[in-house]
């Protein structure tokens, strides 16, 4: 199902992006530096395969004003989703993933509304990132590959701090071909629950997500 971004959100992003503790920061999704594009074929050297990715979703939430989070889905199939308005003030932190606080409310409403896909259960929580495609290097059932990262408990979190820069133009670029690299999709072409595999992928998300120079 596509994401519908509501209304109420659409003002707070023209709101807040204007105001001078705000930015308008943006996501870019990168392949050898270049573009990357949903449903087209790429050559992994780490699997000496090809590589085609159809689903890219993954969560950001951002802390600045009196402590309160504000939650972004990032979707590859919905280009509206990667800009969001950075706070610049210098208490504001960005997290990869769904802050744990919110992970133990249960399941919410709007970017964080389970009609994304992205909510497992009230004991495990949210899906913070979610990779699904095919290669023919795979050994499941029609090539398929499915990463969904996610648990917020010790000493399996996947939720992973990011440095926040205070500039007045900021792009966080994810390294993909990069990422991907450090995946064995040969053999963890399936991970659906948290745990290690899904703790030390979401170490490699961090390294490869990353503010651009």
């Amino acid at each position: 199902m596509k994401k519908m971004i509501p209304v109420f959100m659409c003002l707070w992003f023209h709101i807040a992006s204007s105001q001078p503790n705000y930015v308008q920061a943006s996501i870019e999704i990168h392949w050898v530096g270049k573009a990357f594009e949903r449903n087209r074929n790429y050559y992994l050297e780490s699997l000496k395969d090809s590589v085609q990715i159809n689903v890219l979703r993954f969560y950001l939430t951002q802390f600045s004003d009196h402590n309160k989070p504000f939650h972004y889905l990032i979707d590859l199939e919905q280009p509206e989703t990667l800009t969001f308005p950075l706070s610049t003030q210098n208490q504001s932190t960005l997290l990869l993933g769904v802050d744990s606080t919110t992970q133990i409310s249960g399941a919410q409403s709007h970017d964080i509304d389970p009609v994304h896909g992205m909510y497992w259960t009230w004991q495990s929580g949210y899906i913070n990132l979610k990779i699904e495609g095919k290669s023919p290097a795979c050994l499941a059932r029609n090539h398929e590959f499915k990463l969904h990262i996610g648990g917020w408990k010790a000493p399996f979190s996947t939720l992973q701090l990011l440095e926040t820069p205070n500039k007045k133009s900021s792009v966080f670029v994810f390294e993909l071909d990069k990422f991907l690299a450090r995946v064995d999709l040969a053999t963890q072409y399936q991970i659906m629950s948290p745990g290690s595999k899904a703790a030390e992928i979401s170490l490699l998300w961090k390294t490869h997500f990353k503010a651009a120079p």
